[in-house]
């Protein structure tokens, strides 16, 4: 399959030609959610999801994909904590987590940033976008956190089409004022204690 740069989303032609098979899948019971190459099956007990699961991989199989087997979980395997797009979904206490070891790693690009008051506006950037990916776990806490952050990169990079052709505007830099400074913290020193928020949804285990 070939999607031409920047006239075709790779996402939607993928779901797409995955439509037929999780039609196929749905008429025989099996609850099936993918987004994009990264998928999951639920079911009641854990002998029907580990059937399910089976047969989920070989309808996949049987259409042609190649099923990247050492990344997937073992069939007899199947648990209510499972990782899914970089969450830990617990069915059975209800929650989504970030897992430590990310959120460890997060937290000390954080600290390392919070150490200077002036850092271009990409890396500043770069970071508040993963940590408000992190929002399904940590809820909306995190989005409250790096608000006065967003607020600062929208008001350095939302200028004129002049000003845009004078130089890329993620290399200027930003500083971070005291405002800014003190919500970062909090998310540095709240975040462990924010992660764990309830599932939002059903049928994705994410909102």
């Amino acid at each position: 399959m070939v999607v031409v740069l920047s006239l075709g989303s790779a996402g939607q032609a993928l779901g797409r030609v995955m439509r037929p098979l999780f039609a196929y899948l749905s008429l025989r019971g099996i609850r099936n959610m993918m987004y994009v190459d990264d998928g999951r099956t639920s079911a009641a007990t854990k002998k029907r999801a580990d059937n399910d699961y089976a047969v989920t991989i070989n309808v996949f199989q049987q259409a042609g994909f190649t099923v990247a087997v050492e990344k997937s979980n073992k069939l007899g395997d199947p648990a209510q904590p499972k990782e899914y797009q970089g969450f830990i979904i617990d069915t059975c206490d209800m929650t989504v987590h970030v897992p430590k070891q990310k959120l460890r790693r997060l937290r000390d690009i954080l600290s390392n940033l919070l150490h200077r008051r002036r850092h271009k506006v990409q890396d500043v950037a770069s970071l508040v976008g993963k940590l408000v990916s992190l929002e399904p776990a940590l809820g909306r806490s995190i989005l409250v956190g790096t608000r006065l952050a967003r607020i600062a990169i929208v008001a350095v990079t939302d200028v004129s089409d002049a000003d845009k052709k004078r130089g890329n505007l993620w290399n200027r830099f930003i500083d971070v004022d005291d405002n800014i400074f003190a919500a970062l913290h909090d998310v540095w020193t709240l975040a462990g204690s924010w992660n764990g928020c309830p599932i939002c949804c059903w049928h994705t285990g994410i909102t």
